[in-house]
C-alpha cells in the first residue's frame, strides 16, 4: 500500500511519522477533540467541520502533514474540504511559519483551472498552533482508491486521466507553480454522467508549505513529498522543478497501469537504492499489452536524469496527445482489419452457397478507403447537417444565439441517423460553445452546458483522433474555458492536420490578445481573414482589434474592405465605424452614420454617442425603447432602474432622479440569481458610488479588479481597472483615478482619447493637470493628405 512506502508509521492511526517521531495526525485529532471538550467549538473561522451521525468529526482523508474534514462554510453556505495542519510546539517560531503558510497559500490559491480544486481560503487559529485552508469539495475518489477497488485501469483510460493532470501541470506553469507531491492520493476521480471520468489535482503547490508548517521531512529536513512517487533529484536535497512533477506523474501514470510502483521500497534508501540499481521493470507493461508508444513515453518521464524528460508541461501534454492519438489510431486499424475480414469470410461463404450468384463486398466499399474520405455515408444525416451550418450562419454579426435551438435538434437528428457522424459532433460542441458564452455573459451557470459541450467533443475525438476538426472543437473548449496553454496544444495538432484552417490561426490570434501580444494577434488574425473572408466572427474581432490598439485609421480601411466582401454586413460594420469614430474623439461623425442604419443596430454606440454629445434626453430614450433581454446587458438593468439610467442623470444634474435609479437598479442587482462575478461587484460599485456610499463602492470595485488581474487577463482585466478609475472619480479621489487612466494608456484597450475627451463621467478630473497631459497625449494624430 502506498501509504506505507513513507518508512515509519504511527501504531495508533498507521500514518507516516516525523523525524521527531509524533505523529501530526494524533496531535491534531487530540487537539480538536481538547478544543470540543471545553467550549464545544468545531470551528476554524468562517468553516464548522461537518459530524457523523454518531457525533465524531466527517473526516475525508488524513496524511503526514494533517487531516482533512468535510465542513460548512458559514457565511456563503456551502460545503468545503477543510484541510487542517498542526504547527507542533517544537516548532521554534509559529509566527514566522504561520506567515509562510498564509504568503505561499495566497499564490497557490491564485492557480484556477477545471482539473484543479479550486481554494477558496486560508487561515490560522489565535494561538497560531494551527493553519487550515477550505479548498473545493470534490465528490469522487482518488485515483489511489479507485485502482485498490477495480485494479489497473485501461491504457486509454490512464491517458485520459494523464492528460487532464498535465492540463492541471500547464496551467500551474504560467502561475510559476509546481506541486512537489503528485501522486495517487492527490487525484480525486469525478465520474460524469457521460461514464467519462474528470480529474481534479488537490493539495496544489502546498507540500513546500505544508513541510514547511508541520516539519514532516521524514528522514532529512531537504526532503519533500512522498517517497514512492518523487524524482531523484528531491531525495537528493535539489530545489524541485516541473520536471520533478513530471516524474511523479510518470510513476502516478505507472501505477494507474500497473497497480504498482515502479520502483517500491519500504523506507526513502531504499526506494533510492531500487532506483540507482534496478532497471524500470517494463514487462509489467509489456504483459498487460502497454502500447509501445506508451511504454516508450513512460521511460522518458522516469529518467533518473532530469534532462532526460520532457522540458515542461506543455512538452509533456503534447506527447500524450499525440500516444492518446496513436492508441486511438492503432486500435482503430486492428477493428478494421477485423471487421474487413468478417466482412471478407462471409462474402466467401455467400459465394460457396449461392454458387457465385451475389458477389462478396469489398472491405473498402463499406470501411473507406482512407480515413479522409466524405463525413457520412447517410444522405439524410448530411443534408441536416448542411441545414444546421447554413441556418449557423450568420447573415448579421449580431445574428446567432436565437437559431441555436433549431440547429442543436437539426444536428442530433443527424447524429441519431449516422451515431458516428464526427463533423456533426463537432458542429454541435460549436454551438454548445456559444450558450456557454451566454450563460457566462448573463452570470448563469454553465456547468449542464459544459458538460454536453465536453460530450460532444469527446464523441468526436474518440471516433477519429486523427482528424483535425475534434482537435480544433477542443481548442476551442480550452480557449474559452481560458486553458490557453491547453488550447496551444490542440491549435498545434490542427495547424499540422488542417494547414490552411483559418480558425487555428484566429485561435491562436486571440489567446494571444489575451496574453498581450496584440502585434502577434493583429497578424494572426489578418492571415485568418485573408484565408476566409466571408467569416463574420473573424471580421468582428478585427474592427474590435484595431479599435482597441487605437489604430483607428487601419480599422476603418478594414471595415470598408470587408463590406466590398461581405456587403451583408454592410450595417453591422458601419457600427464599428461608428464606435471607432467614437473612440478617436468625433462623435458627430459617430452619430451621421449611426442615422443611416436600423435603430436596433448599435445601441451601446448610439447610447454612449449621445452621452459625449450630452444630448441627455435622446441618451434616455435609447434606454426606453431598448428591449428588455438587451436592457440588462447595455445598461445594467431594466428602465426606469438602470445604472445607466442613474448615469444619464446625474450627468444631467437631477440628483433625485439618478439615485431613485441607482437605488432601483441595486435592489435588481441584489437579487439576481445570486450573481457575485467581477460584473456583479464592479456594476453594484457605480452604483453605489452614484450614491455615495464611497467606502462601499471603493472596496466592491478593487473586488472586481482582484478577481480579473489584469496581470493575467489585459484585456478584460485592464476593462474593470478602467471602471475602478470611473469610481474613483465619482467619489472624489482624483489622483487614484487618473493614476489608474494613466497605466492603462500605455496599453491597447478601452481606455480612448474620445471617451476621456467627451464622457461626462471624467467632468470632475477635466482641471487636473496630469488629466490634460494624459488627454493630449491619447491624441490621434491627424495625417497629412
Amino acid at each position: 500500500m502506498i501509504a506505507t512506502l513513507t518508512g515509519l508509521t504511527c501504531s495508533v492511526c498507521g500514518e507516516p511519522l516525523d523525524t521527531k517521531t509524533d505523529c501530526l495526525v494524533c496531535l491534531l485529532r487530540g487537539g480538536l477533540t481538547e478544543s470540543d471538550e471545553s467550549d464545544g467549538s468545531l470551528g476554524f473561522g468562517d468553516f464548522e467541520i461537518v459530524q457523523c451521525e454518531d457525533g465524531s468529526l466527517w473526516e475525508l482523508g488524513s496524511g503526514a502533514m494533517g487531516v482533512t474534514y468535510r465542513a460548512r462554510d458559514k457565511v456563503l453556505h456551502r460545503l468545503v474540504a477543510l484541510k487542517v495542519v498542526e504547527i507542533p510546539s517544537t516548532n521554534g517560531n509559529a509566527e514566522v511559519v504561520r506567515a509562510r503558510f498564509l504568503r505561499e497559500a495566497r499564490t497557490a490559491a491564485a492557480l484556477k483551472h477545471p482539473n484543479v480544486a479550486s481554494i477558496f481560503q486560508f487561515g490560522a487559529t489565535p494561538e497560531s498552533d494551527r493553519c487550515y485552508y477550505a479548498m473545493e469539495l470534490v465528490e469522487g475518489e482518488t485515483l489511489e482508491a479507485l485502482v485498490r477497488r477495480d485494479g489497473p485501469l485501461a491504457p486509454h483510460r490512464a491517458l485520459d486521466l494523464s492528460i487532464q493532470i498535465a492540463r492541471a501541470l500547464v496551467a500551474a506553469a504560467a502561475q510559476g507553480l509546481i506541486h512537489r507531491d503528485l501522486k495517487p492520493g492527490n487525484i480525486m476521480i469525478v465520474r460524469l454522467e457521460s461514464s467519462a471520468m474528470e480529474v481534479k489535482v488537490i493539495d496544489f503547490g502546498l507540500a513546500k508549505t505544508m513541510n514547511a508548517v508541520a516539519e514532516a521531512d521524514l528522514t532529512h529536513g531537504s526532503f519533500i513529498g512522498t517517497p514512492a512517487f518523487a524524482s531523484p533529484e528531491q531525495f537528493a536535497g535539489a530545489s524541485a522543478d516541473a520536471r520533478s512533477d513530471i516524474y511523479s506523474l510518470g510513476a502516478t501514470l505507472w501505477y494507474a497501469l500497473i497497480g504498482e510502483v515502479p520502483y517500491p521500497g519500504k523506507t526513502i534508501a531504499e526506494i533510492q537504492r531500487s532506483q540507482k540499481t534496478r532497471p524500470l521493470p517494463l514487462e509489467q507493461l509489456t504483459q498487460r499489452k502497454t502500447p509501445a508508444c506508451l511504454i516508450q513515453l513512460l521511460q522518458r518521464l522516469l529518467d533518473q536524469n532530469p534532462a532526460g524528460r520532457p522540458g515542461s508541461a506543455r512538452e509533456l501534454l503534447g506527447q500524450l496527445e499525440t500516444c492518446r492519438a496513436r492508441t486511438h489510431s492503432s486500435a482503430r486499424r486492428k477493428r478494421r482489419a477485423l471487421i474487413a475480414a468478417l466482412i471478407l469470410l462471409l462474402g466467401t461463404i455467400s459465394v460457396f452457397f449461392l454458387r457465385g450468384k451475389i458477389p462478396p463486398a469489398s472491405p473498402s466499399e463499406n470501411l473507406g478507403a482512407n480515413d479522409n474520405e466524405l463525413p457520412t455515408s447517410d444522405l439524410t444525416a448530411y443534408a441536416l447537417y448542411n441545414e444546421a451550418k447554413t441556418l449557423s450562419r450568420r447573415t448579421d454579426l449580431n445574428e446567432w444565439s436565437h437559431k441555436n435551438p433549431r440547429v442543436i435538434e437539426l444536428l442530433h437528428q443527424a447524429i441519431e441517423r449516422d451515431p458516428k457522424f464526427v463533423l456533426a459532433y463537432c458542429s454541435l460542441a460549436e454551438v454548445y460553445s456559444q450558450l456557454h458564452s451566454d450563460a457566462v455573459h448573463a452570470g448563469k451557470d454553465s456547468e449542464s452546458v459544459d458538460r454536453l459541450w465536453r460530450e460532444a467533443i469527446d464523441h468526436a475525438m474518440q471516433l477519429h483522433p486523427n482528424m483535425g476538426d475534434p482537435h480544433l472543437a477542443f481548442a476551442r473548449y480550452d480557449l474559452f474555458l481560458n486553458r490557453f496553454e491547453a488550447a496551444r496544444n490542440e491549435i498545434a495538432i490542427v495547424r499540422r492536420l488542417l494547414p490552411n484552417n483559418p480558425d487555428g490561426l484566429f485561435f491562436e490570434a486571440r489567446i494571444d490578445r489575451r496574453q498581450n501580444h496584440w502585434d502577434d494577434s493583429l497578424a494572426e488574425a489578418r492571415r485568418a481573414y485573408e484565408l476566409d473572408p466571408q467569416n463574420g466572427e473573424i471580421i468582428e474581432w478585427l474592427c474590435e482589434d484595431y479599435r482597441l490598439m487605437r489604430r483607428f485609421a487601419e480599422g476603418e480601411r478594414f471595415a470598408y474592405q470587408a463590406m466590398k466582401r461581405k456587403p451583408e454586413f454592410t450595417s453591422s460594420l458601419y457600427a464599428d465605424i461608428a464606435e471607432m469614430k467614437l473612440a478617436e474623439g468625433e462623435p458627430e461623425a459617430a452619430r451621421e452614420i449611426l442615422t443611416r442604419l436600423s435603430p436596433a443596430i448599435g445601441i451601446e454606440t448610439r447610447f454612449q454617442t449621445a452621452l459625449y454629445l450630452r444630448d441627455y434626453n435622446s441618451a434616455a430614450q435609447i434606454i426606453a425603447t431598448t428591449p428588455a433581454e438587451q436592457a440588462d446587458n447595455f445598461f445594467d438593468g431594466k428602465p426606469p432602474f438602470s445604472c445607466a439610467n442613474g448615469e444619464v442623470n446625474r450627468d444631467r444634474g437631477d440628483e433625485s432622479a439618478a439615485r431613485a435609479a441607482f437605488r432601483g437598479a441595486r435592489a435588481l442587482w441584489e437579487n439576481a440569481d445570486g450573481r457575485r462575478d467581477e460584473f456583479y461587484f464592479m456594476s453594484v460599485a457605480q452604483m453605489d458610488a452614484g450614491l455615495g456610499r464611497k467606502e462601499e463602492a471603493i472596496h466592491e470595485a478593487q473586488r472586481a479588479v482582484e478577481l480579473v488581474p489584469i496581470e493575467s487577463d489585459p484585456l478584460f482585466g485592464g476593462d474593470m481597472v478602467g471602471r475602478l478609475a470611473k469610481v474613483y472619480a465619482w467619489t472624489g479621489e482624483p489622483a487614484r483615478a487618473i493614476e489608474k487612466l494613466e497605466m492603462l494608456a500605455k496599453i491597447p484597450g478601452s481606455v480612448s482619447y474620445g471617451d476621456l475627451r467627451f464622457n461626462p463621467g471624467w467632468d470632475s478630473l477635466r482641471n487636473q493637470p496630469r488629466f490634460q497631459k494624459l488627454l493630449a497625449g491619447l491624441e490621434p494624430k491627424k495625417l497629412d493628405h
